[in-house]
């Protein structure tokens, strides 16, 4: 657990350290997911290096740019594609759809928001995570689930893409 705190650190300091601008040692995504027992939703958030995301989408598309406003739009159906087909969630045993909500740029990282509609309390939740792995094999992807104020953390490097969490 301390582990994996200190690579979500350094990811903060990466990201936001001049030097790394261009290049950083680190390929890493961090997953955010939570289960609001309110509302009965989950939200998920991942934050992806933007240099590494803008790369891996231009294998599939032309023009991409991340960081230009007036390509918000289709940079957001882009990002929201390969999201969908590289990061799949199952939850008590069944595929959750998760509905894209936007993307916002911080620093040198995007995040990408979703949430889904309602749900049962999760017991199991299974990820399976190819994010970027299509762009780096040194690529690492972190996921953090939080369920009835329990969280636990779980650390993928390629080619391990499945992260099981019981609660």
């Amino acid at each position: 657990m301390k582990l994996l705190f200190f690579i979500s650190s350094l990811f903060m300091t990466v990201s936001t350290s001049n030097h790394f601008k261009k290049v950083h040692p680190v390929y890493m995504s961090v997953t955010e997911f939570g289960f609001d027992p309110v509302q009965k939703k989950a939200e998920m958030t991942c934050k992806i290096f933007s240099n590494d995301f803008e790369s891996v989408l231009k294998k599939y598309h032309t023009g991409v740019d991340l960081l230009n406003p007036t390509k918000k739009e289709i940079s957001g159906r882009w990002m929201n594609e390969y999201v969908q087909q590289k990061l799949k969630v199952k939850v008590n045993g069944k595929p959750l759809t998760l509905e894209y909500l936007g993307f916002e740029i911080e620093e040198d990282a995007v995040l990408i928001f979703y949430v889904s509609s309602a749900m049962e309390s999760p017991n199991e939740i299974i990820f399976e995570n190819k994010l970027l792995y299509d762009f780096k094999t040194a690529q690492m992807n972190i996921m953090h689930v939080e369920v009835n104020k329990q969280r636990k953390s779980r650390k993928l490097t390629y080619p391990d893409v499945i992260a099981k969490f019981e609660f």
